[in-house]
Order: C-alpha cells, then structure tokens, then sequence
C-alpha cells in the first residue's frame, strides 16, 4: 500500500511539474528593466507646428452691370513665416477646351456671350488678362494680412458674340486656394 501511496504521489508531483497549456495559462507578462547613468528629466517636448488657418471671403455673385469687379479680401491670414497664400482662378474647370469663358443664356443656355477675364491690383481697371495658368493668380496674401499682397481684382469684360441675343447670361468662375512657399 505504501508504494501505491508513494507511486500516486510521485504521479501527482510529476503532473504539477509539467507546463499546463496556453489556454489555462494566464494570458499577460511583465518584463521588468531598471536603468541608470542617462539623464534624470525626460527629453523636452516639442510642440507640433501649428496648423495653417484663413479666412478668404469671395463673392458668390458678381454682377457686371452694377460692379466694375469683384473683390478678394481675407479675414484672417495666420499661415505662419515664409508662406503665400494665393487664390488663382481654376483654368482647367472655368476655361473650355480652347482657352475661353463664356456666358450662357438663362433662357437659351446654348447662346452664349464670351468673357475675358482680368486681374488687377486697383479696384474698378482692367489690369491684366488672365489667359493661362501663368496668369491666373488673382489675390496674394502674406502671413497676418487681410488686404492682398498683389492683385486682389477680378474685372470680367463681356462681349457678344454673332449669335448673341437679348437677356441675362451667366457663368461660373472656379478658385483654387493655396499655401505656397514665399519666393
């Protein structure tokens, strides 16, 4: 009996011994490290850079029978040193295929009036035309100023065209708004 006793013993020790599987092991583990010798602080923190913020105001309506040209001013420009702020008109969306804005009838959309656009720095002149994506910046802003570094106008010049007939015509101008390294 004592060495049934002694057997099952043994066979109970051997059993406690053994690695038990993953699923009944407990699943974290804690490594533990100590250093000495660096430093005593942490390393200082640098702060992330703060964000570009601005405020464009453009108009969503320009008439050209009652205004001479359309306005681009700035509420606030906090875009940091060494930056420009630039809004061009989108050559790819506002001129056709050819190079050229036109206007459409409201009533008969397929009669049209064609427009040339200009920039210009003084409110109500012509300026300069506006003929390619070389030319189509149209206000620039400096970092902390809300009046435009250069430009700032937009002069559209309707003409008729042959098939140009009596009534209202209208067009939609597309802006890009970029912040761009100062030369």
């Amino acid at each position: 009996m004592k060495k049934k006793a002694l057997a099952a013993f043994l066979s109970l020790a051997l059993l406690l011994a053994l690695p038990l599987p993953a699923s009944a092991a407990e699943t974290t583990t804690q490594i533990y490290c100590t250093f000495s010798g660096f430093r005593t602080e942490a390393p200082p923190v640098t702060p992330a850079p703060a964000q570009p913020t601005y405020e464009v105001s453009i108009p969503a309506a320009y008439d050209t029978n009652t205004i001479p040209c359309l306005s681009i001013t700035a509420s606030n420009v906090d875009i940091g040193a060494g930056k420009l702020l630039t809004v061009s008109v989108d050559c790819e969306k506002t001129f056709d295929e050819n190079g050229f804005f036109f206007l459409s009838n409201t009533e008969r959309p397929n009669i049209k009036a064609i427009c040339n656009l200009y920039r210009s720095d003084t409110y109500g002149t012509t300026g300069e035309w506006i003929s390619s994506a070389s030319t189509a910046t149209v206000a620039t802003f400096q970092n902390g100023a809300t009046s435009p570094s250069s430009y700032g106008y937009l002069h559209a010049d309707v003409s008729a065209l042959d098939d140009t007939i009596d009534g209202t015509y209208t067009g939609t101008i597309y802006f890009k708004i970029e912040l761009q390294d100062a030369p």
